[in-house]
């Protein structure tokens, strides 16, 4: 009598064809698992050295820029910054687009310049400005004013002052 043991309606051999096909699912399912969890990390892991790195560049940026804009300024400085006097070099009054008049008498732009020579050398050589004080005179018009006063801006700091 050859008599067949079953197992929950499986034969002895069909039995061990599925315990063997269950553990090489589940092993290949393991090894797949721990290559994609693998994967991940490094994938996790590279973003976040990434991430830092980019930050740390921002980071590095910002404090350049706050470092720059805090030990430079785009001003000329005035002279008294550099040991010269506070006085103003000149008191002068608008009196058309490119005449000042000053200690009584009414002179051009250029004439202007010779009379300051001394100071212009000295902010020249010492890469500052002076300071003259402006006044406005009536009758000459806002255009004339203020294209005289652009030019003295180019050699001076301008006190513009009421009378």
């Amino acid at each position: 009598m050859n008599r067949r043991f079953t197992i929950i309606g499986f034969t002895e051999a069909e039995l061990g064809f599925v315990l063997a096909a269950a553990f090489a699912a589940i092993g290949v399912s393991y090894s797949t698992n721990a290559a994609a969890v693998a994967r991940k990390r490094t994938s996790a892991d590279s973003a976040y050295v990434a991430e830092r790195a980019a930050h740390d560049s921002v980071a590095r940026a910002m404090q350049a820029l706050r470092d720059s804009l805090r030990k430079k300024s785009n001003l000329t400085p005035l002279c008294s910054e550099r040991g010269e006097s506070w006085q103003p070099v000149a008191d002068l009054t608008v009196t058309g687009g490119n005449s000042y008049r000053t200690q009584g008498q009414t002179i051009g732009f250029d004439e202007l310049r010779s009379l300051l020579a001394a100071p212009i050398a000295t902010s020249a050589r010492l890469r500052c400005k002076f300071r003259v004080i402006v006044h406005a005179t009536p009758g000459v018009d806002a255009p004339e004013h203020s294209l005289a006063v652009a030019r003295l801006k180019t050699l001076f700091y301008v006190d513009e002052r009421q009378r």
